[in-house]
């Protein structure tokens, strides 16, 4: 505020300030220097919030690539898991289909011995009733 209107406004406020006081002046320096340390404070305020807001968007990416990362090692870790028990499924159901195949295997061979069992037996009665038959007719 310039020295003349602080002196009016103390006039008006009922304080009389002579011409060559000297406060009027004092009082104008500090109240520049006041606004020059504001203006300078908020300078560097500014200053300071670009570089925060900076160090900000370098740590968000570096957090994106680190999710990223994290991502894809999940993903390939998770693949290997699948893998693993796919391949202990498959082991089991091999197992089990081999014990099947095991029983059916050994179901087929009793049923072709049962076959030429029947086969056999029927072999003896039908030359045992051809044999009562020649028999009976000679």
């Amino acid at each position: 505020m310039e020295s003349g209107k602080l002196r009016e406004a103390l006039r008006k406020q009922g304080i009389y300030v002579h011409e060559s006081d000297p406060v009027p002046e004092v009082a104008a320096i500090c109240e520049v220097a006041v606004a020059d340390t504001v203006r300078a404070i908020e300078g560097l305020n500014k200053a300071a919030a670009d570089r925060i807001s900076a160090a900000s968007s370098q740590h968000i990416e570096a957090a994106r690539q680190s999710a990223a990362t994290l991502i894809t090692e999940a993903g390939r870790w998770s693949s290997e898991q699948l893998r693993e028990a796919a391949a202990e499924i498959i082991a089991s159901v091999l197992k089990e289909i081999r014990s099947e195949v095991t029983k059916a295997e050994a179901a087929s061979r009793l049923s072709v011995r049962a076959a030429w069992v029947t086969a056999g037996m029927s072999a003896v009665v039908l030359a045992g009733l051809a044999g009562f038959w020649v028999l009976a007719y000679r």
